[in-house]
Formats: C-alpha cells, sequence, structure tokens
C-alpha cells in the first residue's frame, strides 16, 4: 500500500543522510501490479519523484500512467527471440 511505498522512502532518505560515500536506491519491484490495484498504492509516487534525494528505481512488465511515466527514463526492450 502506498504507505508502505512512503515508510520504505522515508527509511532510505533517512539512511542516505548519515552514509557517506554511499548512493542509496529504493527498489520498487514489479510497480505495475501495484498500478491495476483499485487502492492506487503508486499515487504516493507522484511527490517522491519530482526532486527525489535518493535514487529510485522502479521495475515493470508493464507500462505505467503517463503522470509516473514522464518522470522516469523508460528502458524497454522486446521479447527475446528463438534465435
Amino acid at each position: 500500500d502506498s504507505h508502505s511505498i512512503q515508510h520504505q522512502f522515508d527509511m532510505a532518505v533517512r539512511y542516505q543522510k548519515h552514509a557517506d560515500n554511499t548512493i542509496t536506491v529504493l527498489l520498487l519491484d514489479e510497480v505495475g501490479l501495484a498500478e491495476h490495484s483499485p487502492d492506487m498504492p503508486l499515487k504516493v509516487l507522484h511527490a517522491m519523484l519530482v526532486d527525489p534525494p535518493i535514487a529510485v528505481v522502479g521495475l515493470s512488465n508493464w507500462v505505467l500512467d503517463p503522470a509516473k511515466m514522464n518522470r522516469a527514463i523508460l528502458l524497454q526492450r522486446t521479447e527475446p527471440s528463438q534465435n
């Protein structure tokens, strides 16, 4: 849910403040699954991704809504071939 995402983000930001010579990354795996939730847990990402103090990486097998995609870099790969 959005509270869990916010909590992990806040913990990563606190860690980054005290970690010298470290780049903190919040990894959100399968964010595409959360995109389809009626609770809209990814809504919390809008504010997080404006000017984040840490790196945020979201992995998904589906395209997210444009409001989230315009705050990100999209790396898209085609289906692997049989060759």
